[in-house]
């Protein structure tokens, strides 16, 4: 599929208040079908993700189960763009890839679409980081913006504490980077181990990332151009200036990033090949593969990729969420910049009303994607202005949109080549959603130099603990908060818990966990107090037992020996910079024995087979419910009780032919969770 870059003009013709007028009350405006340019559903190659250890026999064989006998050259390891036959749907070939023997992911390639909208380079004052209600000064809208105070990241606040450390890489799939830039030049990864990645250009070294795009070293090209609309645009703005939001040096000029100690790993996918095409997602899926294999431990997304079947999109949020398993990789998505209405005004997309409509079967509206990733190392991104308004052009929506950050009118670095090579003025706005994620990737990049926090603490650590943001409609976003790096790096205390088994027959016994961790550091909390708490399921009484101490792994366990389905919740009261802090409420079940016997395992079609079996601790009257596995649900056939002696028996006869699954339900009940038997099999002939 075709990288198509997706330029909006930001419209604020009236000044601060057509933004108010758009976004008044508590519904926002969804576009009508009409406003959104149809998506190129056409691809022309499938990308494919081989397992390890997948032998080059499994390769073919996959290949020729889908017809496809002749693959592409792939820069990344076990990695193929493979052509699609003409005339095929490359997401049915795709479907048709997954799970056969050796391959881990198949992905069409998809349109991609760049989310920001450039401005003329002019000094001004740098809002995002710090707002102290300064005036901004953006050729692109009409009038000055007079800011609102501390509507910002909080950077310089948070760097009192870390300003990022040179080993957290941060990954910039995006266009190119100017690595030549000054307040770049610092920041900018080199391989310890560069190689070729392309055979036909073997001195061509892969030293400061990789060009996915033309398949050589060069992740700056500064006379590369494409059509924009009409206006011819340096290629490697959108990457130079996304860059620069993330890890500009913080050397008194220019600019700075919010995050300026960490190493930016410039890896390029957008741009056009020599025979004249846009280059495609398998591009980005390639720079994924390569970022987990050398080191990224954050990857910054500003684009949105045309993912219209459900099926790829599943697809990727799988190599989403295996990146994030077993890379601890998080990823930052820019929520997508909407469309612009028949009347030219810019218009966000609620991303849950386009899967609602998806769902209803109205493909008209195509679902920005990785806004609405359900991957828990995703992290989505809206816009906001510099008085916390939501920006006109940012998609929304309460379900799939995380938090919000700067996205309009932000200062950041641009490509020499723009200035002639004068870097004293390589500075310059856009605006979009692609320009508040880098926002939000700089505050993870934080995070992540100042301890070990897995990728989806990572995750929960910056969502949750953003800014209030008054001016944004309600459930706009999931929080409707603004990025805060300083609050993400202030102490915190994570409580994890767990109990194993869940779930005993009466006289068993469980093992309640609690784990205690420095919130930012991921580091054990040894030697603590944590106190563990019950309740029964027919009480509404916590009760608490003596604390206990954590050990060096700052882990602590109580034995529990259930009298009916019981709660455990920890809690830790806390101590000098580790806050107090409540784990989740954790289930131990307590059950019944369930037995069940088949007076046959083999009837005729119409005959009778009988079940029988005992509930234990049973008594004369409890329910018990004789259920089919039927659709892959079990479904009840028959009702009945037990007798004085917790016995109970079930006539029943089947008609139709097939294996059928029988098992006994004991609803929840008297303090005790639903028990069952064991599944039994009866063949009807």
């Amino acid at each position: 599929m075709p990288l198509r870059p997706l330029r909006r003009p930001l419209v604020l013709t009236a000044g601060p208040a057509l933004a108010l007028g758009l976004l008044a009350g508590v519904g926002l405006p969804f576009p009508s079908s009409a406003a959104v340019p149809a998506a190129d559903r056409g691809a022309s190659s499938v990308f494919v993700w081989y397992a390890p250890g997948a032998t080059a026999a499994q390769r073919q064989v996959a290949l020729q189960s889908a017809d496809l006998h002749a693959a592409s050259r792939a820069e990344v390891p076990r990695t193929e763009s493979v052509p699609v036959p003409a005339g095929e749907d490359a997401s049915d070939v795709a479907a048709s890839l997954r799970g056969r023997p050796g391959v881990r992911f198949a992905i069409p390639d998809l349109p991609v679409l760049r989310d920001a909208t450039p401005a003329p380079d002019q000094l001004s004052q740098e809002w995002g980081l710090r707002n102290d209600g300064q005036t901004i000064l953006d050729p692109d809208v009409s009038a000055p913006q007079k800011g609102a105070f501390n509507v910002d990241v909080d950077a310089p606040e948070a760097w009192a504490r870390t300003r990022g450390s040179r080993s957290t890489i941060v990954a910039v799939i995006d266009s190119g980077v100017d690595i030549t830039h000054p307040d770049l030049a610092p920041s900018i990864w080199t391989n310890p181990r560069p190689t070729s990645l392309n055979p036909d250009r073997p001195k061509e070294k892969d030293l400061h990332g990789w060009d996915f795009c033309h398949e050589d070293g060069s992740v700056y090209d500064p006379d590369e151009y494409f059509d924009d609309g009409g206006e011819r645009e340096l290629n490697d703005l959108h990457g130079t200036h996304v860059a620069g939001t993330i890890a500009a040096a913080d050397d008194g000029a220019g600019t700075s990033g919010v995050a300026p100690g960490v190493t930016i790993m410039p890896l390029k996918v957008f741009g056009t090949k020599a025979n004249g095409d846009d280059c495609g997602s398998d591009g980005i899926f390639e720079a994924l593969v390569y970022a987990a294999l050398h080191g990224a431990k954050v990857v910054n997304a500003s684009w949105s990729i045309s993912a219209t079947d459900a099926r790829d999109r599943a697809e990727i949020d799988d190599l989403f969420t295996t990146l994030g398993q077993e890379y601890g990789i998080v990823i930052v998505a820019a929520a997508g910049n909407g469309v612009v209405s028949a009347d030219g005004q810019d218009a966000g997309i609620d991303v849950d009303a386009a899967l609602a409509a998806e769902a209803a079967g109205d493909t008209s509206t195509d679902v920005p994607y990785p806004a609405a990733s359900l991957s828990p190392n995703v992290i989505t991104v809206g816009a906001v202005d510099n008085r916390g308004r939501l920006a006109p052009f940012s998609n929304y929506g309460y379900r799939s949109v995380d938090l919000l950050a700067p996205g309009v009118s932000v200062w950041s670095t641009i490509p020499g080549a723009l200035t002639k090579g004068d870097y004293s003025r390589a500075y310059g706005f856009l605006s979009g959603t692609s320009m508040a994620a880098p926002h939000v990737t700089g505050e993870v990049a934080l995070l992540a130099s100042a301890g070990r926090l897995p990728a989806t603490e990572l995750v929960d650590r910056v969502v949750h603990t953003g800014k209030p943001l008054r001016s944004v409609p309600a459930r706009g976003t999931a929080t409707n908060d603004m990025a805060d790096a300083y609050r993400a790096l202030q102490p915190g205390t994570t409580l994890e818990s767990s109990v194993a088994p869940p779930t005993v027959h009466t006289g068993g016994r469980a093992v309640a966990t609690a784990t205690l961790h420095d919130a930012v550091t991921w580091t054990p909390l040894a030697r603590q107090l944590v106190v563990p708490c019950f309740r029964a399921a027919a009480s509404r009484r916590w009760s608490c037992a003596p604390a206990v101490r954590t050990g060096l792994d700052g882990r602590a366990s109580v034995t529990v020996a259930p009298s009916a389905t019981t709660a455990v919740r920890w809690y830790f009261r806390g101590v000098p910079g580790s806050p107090a802090a409540a784990g989740p409420v954790q289930v131990v079940g307590l059950t019944r024995r369930v037995s069940a016997a088949l007076s046959s395992t083999r009837v005729a079609s119409g005959g009778q087979v009988r079940v029988t079996g005992r509930v234990t601790p049973g008594e004369r009257g409890t329910t018990v419910l004789l259920q089919h596995l039927q659709g892959g649900r079990w479904r009840d056939l028959l009702t009945g009780v037990t007798d004085g002696t917790g016995r109970y028996r079930f006539r029943v006869q089947l008609e139709r032919d097939g294996t059928r699954a029988l098992r006994v339900l004991v609803p929840a009940s008297d303090g005790y969770s639903a028990s069952t038997s064991s599944k039994r099999t009866l063949t009807v002939t």
